[in-house]
């Protein structure tokens, strides 16, 4: 389902209208600014002689029509409507003359230098502006460049690493069921698969964050208590010590959504509560409904993220970047489980627990199977 347009700010809608008066190559063609600043110098002039004529009233307004003419047409509108605005700001003759105003050719000089200045000066700031605002343009156009071209190699390069990988878990897998190992060189096979395993996690994990495409979602019906048992089991192979209790709400056990993409969320940030956890305290992994949406609640015992790492943290950012921190890793790993959650409909946030740690709640679109076949969202399921 497209989502609707973002509302418009007035601010925005105001931009808008001033960049598409007043700037060179806007919308609104040039003929008809002229022809506007051609009849608000005719409005100047009406008003200033309904006032008592440039003898009773300074034509001071005149100033912003120069102000228009130089911002749209820079310094040769500035040159000309100053001109102009000198002839009729006046002495404004002949009808001065008769009504017994002096002409001071001083003043009348004078005025004209003025708006003269006005609109050089105001041609050179829109001129200034006018490029900083396109070396920023450029800038943000240099960096999304740079950005889909390093996103294009880094999903390239996870591409082409899935298929040396998927060979090697199957020939690896081939030695253990056919018994071609001896017993001895089983805890290396074993060692072998579960970093074959883990490289094939965050190849899959990287591709789908930098792709960023909703359409790789592949919704299916989820057991959440054994998706969860998987999930605990992997996390334990890479720390043996870890300890997690999972409580599942009945409302919540079963759900549709992405296995392998909620696995890998699920993955990340319990393996991150469980590394930083200190030794013999449990991490609590709380699962709820609310609608059609799945909240996860992963209470961790440990130090805590520092809050202004939550604030900047990015890819490959760790809140310990010192060469001598205890905790080893990429700092990939709340990034990933960061678009993830974004890819499935999400979001999560971190916070410090109540009695200390990290608390991190996931929430993710993962109806009821129930309610995803009958009235519940469009959910867009890809052939495999």
């Amino acid at each position: 389902m497209e989502s609707p347009a973002p509302p418009v700010a007035e601010e925005d809608r105001i931009g808008r209208w001033t960049d598409a008066a007043l700037l060179r190559g806007a919308n609104i063609r040039s003929p008809f600014v002229v022809t506007v600043i051609a009849l608000a110098l005719l409005l100047c002039f009406v008003i200033t002689y309904r006032l008592g004529g440039a003898g009773s009233v300074a034509p001071g307004w005149f100033g912003l029509v120069v102000l228009i003419g130089a911002a749209r047409f820079r310094y040769i509108g500035a040159i000309g409507v100053a001109v102009a605005a000198t002839i009729l700001a006046g002495p404004l003759m002949p009808l001065d003359v008769a009504m017994d105003t002096p002409q001071r050719t001083g003043v009348w000089f004078g005025r004209g230098l003025t708006f003269l200045l006005i609109g050089l000066v105001t041609a050179a700031l829109v001129d200034r502006v006018q490029a900083a605002r396109q070396r920023e343009l450029d800038l943000a156009k240099e960096q999304r460049d740079l950005a889909v071209r390093k996103a294009a190699v880094i999903a390239t390069v996870s591409h082409e690493f899935r298929t040396p990988l998927t060979t090697i878990v199957g020939v690896a897998r081939t030695l253990e069921l056919h018994d071609m190992v001896s017993e001895e060189g089983l805890p290396l096979l074993q060692g072998l698969m579960d970093a074959t395993r883990r490289m094939v996690d965050l190849v899959t994990t990287v591709g789908a964050v930098m792709e960023h495409d909703e359409t790789l979602v592949r919704p299916e019906p989820i057991v959440m208590r054994e998706l969860l048992d998987q999930v605990v089991e992997h996390v334990r192979v890479r720390n043996p010590r870890g300890q997690v209790a999972i409580d599942i709400d009945p409302r919540a056990e079963l759900a549709v959504c992405d296995r392998e993409m909620l696995g890998q969320l699920l993955r990340h940030i319990i393996e991150n509560a469980v590394k930083f956890s200190p030794p013999g305290e449990t991490v609590e992994v709380r699962v709820a409904r609310a609608g059609a949406r799945l909240l996860v609640r992963v209470t961790d015992r440990g130090p805590g993220i520092d809050e202004d790492f939550l604030e900047h943290w990015d890819p490959f950012s760790q809140g310990d970047g010192s060469m001598t921190r205890v905790k080893q890793g990429l700092g990939l790993g709340l990034f990933a489980a960061s678009r993830l959650a974004e890819i499935l409909g999400g979001s999560i946030a971190f916070r410090r627990g109540h009695q200390g740690g990290t608390l991190a709640v996931i929430e993710v679109m993962a109806p009821d199977p129930g309610e995803a076949t009958s009235e519940g969202p469009d959910l867009r399921v890809v052939a495999g």
